[in-house]
């Protein structure tokens, strides 16, 4: 039997990737290990489906009841349920102009070597932050049965002001959305003269409720590159061998320093942290039993674990509270100016051919070098054979912030201030110069400075609106740390009773 419909509210608007965005699908490129969804049509688009999960999950998060969300997008519990009463229609993705899809490696790092972990390496296809696609919800009100619509006001004005993440790798730089130019349309179907409006497509006005979310803690790093800083492309240049990443912003590509490099350099460090005051070592050389050691359980709220699905396991964890966007430097380079770099040949046979060093100075990156490297014979003290390369080297630039964005939802309340405690002490290490990041940290690239972090949140009123120094000995100024203090001696107590750890 038909739904008796008694009002329908069309929702519409455009959103637009605040970062780069992943939507998987299947692909029959061999090149791409993780390829993005196409169409029939072969267009780049994101699924209503991949939409419903992100909002569903949204409402979960905030903290609206199961009940509530239960009545809105449907549910089967043996032989109860009914369908979803909201459609989201499929987005055709539109890119910037120029841009095309790009492709980002990843590989995980081994705590016990600081090297590449074996079989870890993959790719992934994404859509260039700047990408939209137009968003289309229709929610139908039953007749007799009121629909909680306040919840989806609240989801539309968080996805307005405030964004959230779609896809996949939304902790770790990809996925931010946010929308602009909502437009809300209410038809009336409880009574023959509003079926005839509805047919005309005349609608009431309606005015969503504006309320933002307050489960998120946000921080905004502010900070400058001491020398050459990085992230190594998998693209090799003609003239050069190893070049910086770039990604489009806008019209032009940037320098770009991904949230998952961020992010992993981050949880290396908080991992280093727990094992240190806890003493423990790294009990195995595989990486994915490193990350679930059970001394690390802070890392896990804030980084993220996988879960066992075990029935046995006491904690169900899963996506990380810490969310890291993309840092892009504010540099900006044409995207004919940056290929001309890329193919750059320094050949004094060839006249015609473009300089590298020419090419830097037509993209503007007069600072930026060419250096190169070579690894010496042991035996010899010699240059080793085939160990000649070169790199690119990006000097004098400065960057945008950088955004932390922790969800205090994912947490349990019982761990929160002894995770937020860990992240600042994660911090206080970055801004004393212990946390390099990008390319070659090994080797004289990476190091940075920290001016200062600005919190911007309503979740913890102690933070609202704070500023976090660090003086020279690594003392944390500008927020009242005492009851953070009083959360990690806390949590160390209890850890040393159950391990048995001298604190």
């Amino acid at each position: 039997m038909a739904r008796q419909i008694s009002q329908r509210i069309k929702i519409t608007g455009t959103i637009t990737a605040q970062t780069p965005l992943h939507v998987g699908g299947l692909s029959t490129d061999p090149t791409v290990d993780l390829s993005l969804a196409l169409n029939g049509r072969s267009e780049s688009y994101v699924p209503g489906t991949s939409l419903a999960g992100a909002f569903r999950n949204w409402m979960w998060d905030y903290g609206i009841s199961g009940e509530e969300i239960d009545s809105i997008w449907g549910f089967q519990k043996e032989d109860r349920g009914h369908a979803s009463f909201i459609i989201i229609e499929d987005a055709v993705v539109k890119l910037p102009d120029g841009a095309i899809a790009e492709l980002r490696d990843h590989v995980g790092i081994d705590r016990i070597y600081g090297s590449a972990s074996d079989k870890t390496k993959f790719d992934r296809a994404i859509l260039p932050k700047g990408s939209t696609f137009p968003l289309d919800i229709t929610i139908d009100i039953a007749k007799d049965k009121p629909l909680p619509v306040d919840a989806v006001e609240k989801l539309i004005h968080a996805l307005e002001h405030d964004g959230l993440r779609l896809g996949g790798a939304k902790t770790r730089g990809l996925g931010l959305i946010k929308l602009t130019h909502p437009e809300w349309k209410v038809y009336d179907f409880s009574s023959f003269a509003g079926m005839i409006a509805a047919l005309g497509n005349q609608s009431k006005e309606h005015k969503p409720a504006s309320e933002s979310s307050c489960h998120l803690l946000k921080m905004t790093i502010h900070w400058h590159p001491i020398g050459a800083l990085m992230v190594k492309s998998g693209q090799d240049g003609v003239a050069v061998d190893i070049l910086p990443l770039t990604s489009r912003d806008g019209k032009d590509v940037s320098f770009v320093l991904p949230g998952s490099g961020v992010k992993g350099a981050l949880r290396s460090q908080a991992e280093r942290i727990l094992r240190t005051v806890l003493q423990a070592g790294c009990p195995t050389d595989k990486l994915q039993m490193q990350l679930e050691d059970d001394n690390l359980k802070l890392t896990q709220w804030l980084f993220g674990k996988s879960g066992t699905g075990s029935a046995s396991e006491s904690v169900e964890f899963g996506q990380g509270a810490l969310a890291i966007d993309d840092c892009y430097c504010t540099k900006k380079i044409t995207p004919k100016n940056w290929q001309a770099v890329e193919q750059a040949i320094d050949d004094p046979k060839q006249v015609n051919a473009g300089t590298l060093r020419g090419s830097l100075d037509a993209a503007k990156l007069t600072d930026t070098q060419q250096a190169f490297h070579v690894a010496i014979d042991r035996w010899t003290g010699g240059a080793a054979e085939h160990m000649l390369y070169s790199a690119l080297e990006p000097f004098n630039l400065d960057w945008a912030p950088i955004e932390l964005t922790v969800n205090l939802k994912r947490i349990e309340d019982s761990q929160k201030e002894a995770v937020k405690a860990l992240l600042i002490l994660t911090l206080r290490d970055l801004a004393s110069g212990r946390i390099p990041l990008g390319y070659g940290v090994n080797r004289g690239y990476g190091s940075l400075e920290v001016e200062k972090i600005v919190l911007n949140t309503s979740a913890a009123s102690e933070f609202d609106g704070k500023e976090i120094t660090f003086s020279p000995n690594g003392a944390i100024e500008g927020i009242d740390i005492t009851q953070l203090n009083q959360a990690w001696q806390n949590w160390l107590n209890e850890e040393s009773q159950n391990q048995e750890v001298p604190v």
